[in-house]
């Protein structure tokens, strides 16, 4: 059934093999034998160090296996969930980063291991403005994404994703961000590319009347306003299981 977690026998390396693949995923791109390798000694030594860890890293188990069988039938939702598991991957390194601000860099070895695996497997993270919160180039990109979405829906056939466009958004998004009145706005742009790739995954699953009423809410209210009034049971369950912190 959904969110079914398998007997306790043998379920540690099957979770470490799952974590394997959602960061394989993220990445688009096959990973390096040896990166595998590094992967699976920090989830085993992460599971070791204490049974708060230990359940972290299962609770992969409760989502992965939904996630691969939606995929082999769905292959359109593969770069949208690549595109989600990148995003959460983004956040996880954000909050890292802030709690580490907060403490003065005490961050414990697990999470700092972590926040470097992150970076080696997805790439550095590039800003468009320092924080805090910072806005990255990849939730600037999104909003770029979000207005060439929006105006081909409503002219279809023609399309306004061009180089200079694109750097128009990014200078608007930018300059929105840093006129921004509330950390609580600022920090909702800064994590725009999980809203996003929220949006994106409910788009793909959604029927034409469906999808009519999101596309009004999302020019109305934006990404995020959209996903409280919809639901994707598979997209549910990966978040509602994703390791938080």
């Amino acid at each position: 059934g959904r969110g079914q977690v398998l007997p306790k026998v043998d379920r540690l390396p099957l979770a470490i093999d799952y974590w394997v693949q959602v960061f394989e995923l993220s990445s688009s791109s096959e990973l390096s034998v040896d990166l595998k390798l590094k992967l699976k000694e920090y989830f085993v030594r992460k599971a070791q160090a204490s049974p708060a860890k230990a359940a972290q890293v299962l609770q992969v188990l409760r989502f992965w296996p939904e996630v691969k069988s939606c995929l082999t039938v769905r292959q359109d939702q593969k770069d949208n969930y690549a595109f989600l598991l990148r995003s959460l991957l983004r956040w996880r390194s954000r909050v890292l980063n802030e709690k580490a601000a907060r403490t003065g860099g005490a961050l414990d070895f697990f999470d700092l291991e972590e926040r470097d695996l992150i970076a080696e497997i997805l790439g550095p993270v590039r800003l468009a403005q320092p924080g805090p919160p910072p806005l990255t180039e990849e939730a600037v990109n999104a909003y770029a994404d979000m207005a060439c979405f929006v105006y081909e829906q409503k002219h279809p056939g023609k399309t306004i994703d061009a180089i200079d466009n694109r750097t128009m958004f990014a200078q608007l998004v930018c300059d929105r961000f840093k006129d921004a009145p509330l950390p609580k706005d600022r920090q909702a742009m800064a994590n725009f590319d999980l809203s996003w790739s929220k949006f994106r995954i409910i788009w793909a699953r959604a029927d034409e009347e469906s999808r009519k009423t999101l596309l009004e809410s999302l020019v109305k209210s934006g990404a995020g306003q959209t996903l409280t009034a919809r639901h994707e049971p598979l997209l549910d369950l990966v978040l509602g299981n994703w390791p938080a912190l």
